[in-house]
């Protein structure tokens, strides 16, 4: 799998379009980052790898909960209009929690889908979107590499850029309709600052420099407002480091999410993301008629 997300990667590198921080013409605030965790709310094109080495992470497995070291990957790909006001969404997960006849397994987990996003604010520094959301149980649950539930989910993102600053947040509202019965809330929240030099109001979509460093620390809970999860709050606090080179829109995320509370999901994780905004390839006539 990982000599197929290189091949992935080798693909979007030297097929789509190189861009600055966001897409080709999306009119949007360089300190406007890719957290690690918290979901941005503009809407764009995207390519992006997600790895994660966690600890003692809680799964569940043929009915038992088990604590176990992990590896998770994912892969998110999203598509937007030419007007960069809506657009849709894939998160393909995959991981090593599996198990069958006592041996690990490692396959995809349950699909993503995020289908309308719609942003509702869509200025340089000020962007709301809500979606809508389907988790498809496409994992094996026999082997605990899936939930077994399809979940619907409700999301509502924002985010604020001010000169080199930027705060984002999320508010999501999930239900299971198939599987055992399960309803929560999910929040988060990011706070960066993005080193951008000559930064007079709007950070530069495309700053002239080598490379931006942006320092980014997250807070993400939930609420268990129904079945088994109920009354349970996990927290995890996360910190890390954006590096974004602006001449060819590529960036590279690193960072460390420990969990804490007597709920937590995990001990600590080390996290390592990198994509870009390309086009997809068609984008530049799709504009040119839109």
């Amino acid at each position: 799998m990982l000599q197929l997300l290189f091949l992935i990667v080798l693909y979007l590198g030297w097929n789509l379009q190189p861009l600055s921080a966001h897409e080709e013409g999306a009119p949007f605030s360089g300190a406007i980052i890719e957290p690690l965790h918290t979901h941005h709310a503009h809407i764009e094109d995207e390519q992006k790898v997600n790895l994660e080495l966690v600890e003692n992470a809680e799964v569940e497995i043929k009915g038992e909960h088990h604590e176990l070291d992990l590896f998770r990957q994912e892969i998110e790909l999203a598509w937007a209009h030419p007007s960069f006001r809506w657009g849709g969404e894939l998160k393909l997960p995959f991981s090593n929690h599996g198990e069958d006849d006592g041996q690990r397994q490692y396959g995809p987990g349950d699909l993503e889908i995020w289908f309308p996003k719609y942003a509702w604010i869509n200025e340089p520094e000020r962007i709301l979107t809500t979606l809508f959301a389907v988790h498809a149980p496409t994992g094996s649950r026999s082997q605990g590499l899936g939930s077994g539930q399809t979940l619907l989910e409700g999301k509502i993102f924002f985010d604020q850029a001010y000169r080199n600053w930027f705060l984002g947040l999320n508010l999501e509202s999930s239900t299971a309709v198939s599987g055992s019965f399960e309803t929560k809330l999910e929040y988060s929240g990011v706070v960066s600052y993005s080193f951008i030099r000559r930064t007079e109001r709007v950070a530069p979509g495309k700053p002239n420099q080598f490379l931006v460093v942006a320092p980014l620390f997250e807070v993400a809970g939930e609420v268990g407002l129904g079945g088994e999860g109920r009354g349970e709050t996990p927290v995890a606090l996360i910190g890390g480091l954006y590096f974004w080179n602006p001449s060819t829109g590529w960036s590279l995320r690193v960072g460390y999410r420990v969990g804490v509370g007597e709920d937590r999901e995990e001990d600590q994780a080390l996290l390592l993301q990198f994509g870009n905004h390309f086009s997809w390839p068609g984008r530049e006539s799709e504009t040119k008629m839109a």
